[in-house]
């Protein structure tokens, strides 16, 4: 490969050779810079130009397994070593393998979105791409993918941050792979000393990133065609803005981009774990589908966030050691979160199978931030969310039981057509007089109001089901709501 002048200069120098070979896959010690102040020269900014180009109008003309996003359909012994290892990788590997690092993937977006125009003057973007032993291939087609298809005068970074993997070829050739590859150090590799759990990993890669915004990704995407600029554009709006992308589905089994990713708020269960909701009635009237979509909460993996900002409100809590929860904990904290910019910032996301506290975590940030209560959350930012212990009849550590007499819960309730026998089914609340029922606290009794039948549990076993009988007054039909409220 013909080096452009700015690096063919450095020749000159052995401590610049050496800086050329090492220095774009340092381990950094994370106390650098707070200001992106790197110079970059014009040489440079005309060699990513050339290279984004170059790509760019290849893509269309591209060939060979997985193009366009298309699936890999392996047959015979092919299929059957993919399967062998398909527990291990959770995903099929093989056909990875045979899909080039820089495959093109179809534009899906609506064709509004790409006639939408962003200001010029947008805040530069470090890329953080969090991996412990992930495979070489979608770990390499997520950083080609977020090169290729992001303007130069955008991507500030891209940092491999490498949670002290020990998987064969992660290691110097990895750090050989990069240094090649991208000799202009847009791409580094930063590694932790020590296993550091995803949290303090992403971290790691917040302080080692020096661009205006931090956009943390996981290790199997491909960034879709015009995906960053509509993020960008919405933390300039207001860098208090925290974006999530919206999210299509690349196949475990074929590794086919789908492009059937849903346009959803983010909620979350009482059990604190994400859930994707409806978008609410208020939310859909007068929008435009490139309108951006304000969410209680977002998906943890992939985010984009102000980086001044994101230390500002505390960053992510170090003393999460395991993936989950963070994305809710930040979520309280920020309170306002136009989720997924807009749906015209596009990721393919690979092998998807899928407490009283304030909205800030630590008393120090509550004060200086001066946060609002939980409380205030729910009311106004999630006023239509299901509260166990309010506007009820009475709730226990299951169910409870609403003003309308449904059994209810989170979004479910029980239901039945009132058959003697008939099995309870927990489905979607539609407020109809399946999901009707009544509880004596003098008897016990459930009653399914419209059939006049009883909740019953006669001949099960733990882990059984529910079945609607009969009322006969004996003990299989007698039930305890621990807390009753007064009306």
């Amino acid at each position: 490969m013909s080096l452009p002048r700015f690096l063919r200069r450095r020749r000159l120098s052995w401590k610049n050779l050496t800086f050329l070979a090492v220095g774009a896959c340092i381990v950094y010690i994370y106390s650098r810079s707070d200001d992106n102040d790197a110079v970059v020269s014009d040489d440079m900014i005309k060699f990513r130009r050339e290279r984004f180009e170059r790509y760019k109008n290849s893509e269309g003309s591209r060939v060979g397994p997985g193009e366009k996003g298309m699936g890999v359909h392996l047959t015979g012994a092919e299929k059957e070593k993919a399967d062998s290892l398909f527990e291990k990788e959770a995903f099929n590997i093989i056909a990875s393998d045979k899909i080039s690092l820089e495959r093109s993937v179809k534009d899906i977006r609506d064709s509004g979105c790409s006639a939408l125009v962003y200001p010029k003057d947008l805040p530069k973007a470090s890329v953080i791409v969090i991996f412990h032993n992930e495979a070489w291939t979608p770990l390499l087609r997520t950083a080609h993918s977020v090169v290729n298809r992001s303007p130069p005068e955008y991507l500030h970074e891209v940092i491999l941050l490498d949670d002290f993997s020990d998987r064969v070829g992660l290691g110097q050739e990895l750090t050989d792979y990069v240094a090649k590859t991208w000799p202009d150090g847009v791409v580094s590799v930063v590694r932790t000393k020590e296993r550091s759990g995803l949290i303090r990993a992403r971290l790691a890669g917040a302080r080692a990133a020096t661009g205006d915004v931090l956009i943390f990704l996981d290790s199997h995407c491909e960034a879709a065609p015009g995906w960053i600029e509509p993020i960008l554009a919405r933390i300039k709006e207001d860098r208090r803005n925290v974006l999530c992308p919206i999210i299509d589905v690349i196949s475990d089994q074929t590794l086919e981009y789908s492009g059937n990713g849903g346009y959803q708020p983010g909620g979350f269960s009482w059990s604190l774990h994400f859930t994707w909701e409806d978008i609410p009635e208020s939310s859909k009237t007068g929008r435009k589908y490139t309108d951006p979509l304000r969410s209680p909460t977002m998906i943890g993996g992939l985010l984009a966030v102000d980086r001044k900002y994101f230390f500002e409100i505390g960053a992510y809590d170090e003393g999460m050691d395991v993936w989950g929860g963070e994305n809710l904990e930040i979520s309280f904290r920020v309170i306002k979160i136009p989720m997924g910019s807009t749906p015209c910032d596009l990721l393919k996301f690979g092998w998807m199978n899928t407490s009283g506290c304030s909205t800030c975590i630590e008393e120090t940030y509550q004060e200086r931030l001066k946060c609002k209560s939980f409380k205030w959350y729910l009311d106004n930012v999630i006023p239509d969310k299901f509260i166990p212990d309010e506007n009820v009849q009475a709730y226990g550590m299951v169910f409870s039981l609403s003003k309308k007499g449904e059994l209810r819960r989170e979004d479910s309730c029980c239901s039945s057509g009132g058959g003697n026998g008939d099995k309870i089914a927990l489905t979607r609340c539609f407020d109809d007089s399946k999901q009707r029922f009544t509880h004596s606290r003098d008897t016990g009794v459930i009653k399914h109001e419209a059939s006049g039948r009883c909740l019953d549990i006669a001949d099960e076993q733990s882990g059984g089901f529910v079945h609607l009988r009969d009322c006969n007054g004996g003990d299989s039909q007698k039930w305890e709501i621990e807390h009753y409220l007064t009306l």
